[in-house]
């Protein structure tokens, strides 16, 4: 679910990306917040759209 944690991990992500010129979407940021702070793999086919987040566990099972 997301939870608080989830959502202050992805503020913390998003503020360090925007300095960083990126700027990612919120849906994104979320998906990638319930797996970053529930210690789950991210499997998409949409791999750029996550790449550039801090320690996410990425996997393309489609390629």
């Amino acid at each position: 679910p997301y939870c608080s944690v989830a959502a202050g991990w992805f503020a913390d992500e998003r503020a360090r990306l925007t300095t960083l010129g990126q700027m990612p979407s919120y849906p994104d940021g979320q998906i990638a917040a319930i797996a970053k702070v529930n210690n789950l793999i991210l499997v998409t086919r949409n791999i750029s759209d996550y790449t550039n987040f801090a320690g996410l566990t990425i996997e393309n099972w489609f390629i």
